[in-house]
């Protein structure tokens, strides 16, 4: 739409709204498409030592320069592949839950527009962060690498099978939803920031924070929304469970 559906007089509503306003400015996917493979250069690395969970190792430090760059762009594929898995997996079934209407307080109008928003963000962090991989499996020989399923999602998974009613486990799913809206721009950062790093993985990073810096204040206020319409019971529970995801996204994947 070109406008937002009219707000209640609810704060957190109020605040979407505004949110969604300036989504048509805003969104890396209204911007122009980065050429990957035109920008990318074999003289920078892929990803930054500090950030290889293994990289004060004495053996790491013995590598010779071509395997310790074909093991930063693994570090670099990986980094991808486990923001692939936050978007793909966690973040835009929620959306989807939202859109149909299915959490406890997302019936406003103005909360599915914004997830709708959020879910198209998604997408194109998804394409995004396919180009660059696949550009560096292309350019570092490393077509054929394959990872195993990433901590967060495993344990996502885990906890959903604790629990035998449908609401138990679509508020573990919204808690791990919400924690990775909110702290994923941090992750994000880590390698937005650094000069040193191979350039199109630094921009393409960094237009990824942006919305996700968006996003953070989304799921703020949407978070607000859903607490707001939860039982005494789906409350306590929501409360129990909110500080594990930050736990599990934390996880250096060894």
């Amino acid at each position: 739409p070109a406008h937002a559906p009219a707000a209640s007089d609810n704060n957190s509503i109020a605040a979407l709204a505004k949110m969604g306003e300036v989504w048509k400015d805003r969104a890396q996917v209204k911007n122009e498409e980065f050429e990957v493979e035109m920008m990318y250069s074999d003289t920078y690395d892929d990803f930054l030592d500090r950030l290889i969970p293994f990289h004060q190792h004495p053996r790491y430090g013995e590598l010779d320069d071509a395997m310790r760059t074909k093991i930063l762009s693994s570090g670099w594929i990986a980094y991808n592949e486990k923001t692939i898995d936050i978007e793909s997996k966690i973040i835009s079934p929620i959306c989807n839950e939202i859109i149909y209407g299915t959490l406890p307080g997302t019936h406003d109008e103005t909360i599915k527009w914004l997830a709708a928003q959020t879910l198209t963000d998604e997408a194109y962090h998804v394409l995004m962060v396919i180009n660059t991989a696949r550009a560096a499996r292309t350019h570092r020989g490393l077509l054929d690498l394959r990872l195993p399923s990433f901590d967060l999602v495993n344990k996502i998974e885990l906890e959903v099978a604790k629990y035998s009613e449908n609401w138990q486990k679509k508020l573990v799913r919204a808690s791990a939803c919400i924690v990775s809206e909110v702290f994923i721009s941090d992750y994000l950062s880590l390698l937005s920031d650094d000069d040193g790093v191979q350039p199109i993985n630094r921009i393409t990073t960094e237009a990824h924070r942006k919305d996700e810096l968006a996003h953070s204040g989304i799921f703020r206020n949407l978070t607000e929304e859903i607490v707001r319409h939860l039982t005494p019971r789906e409350l306590a529970f929501f409360a129990q469970m909110l500080p594990r995801p930050m736990r599990w996204f934390a996880s250096q994947e060894l």
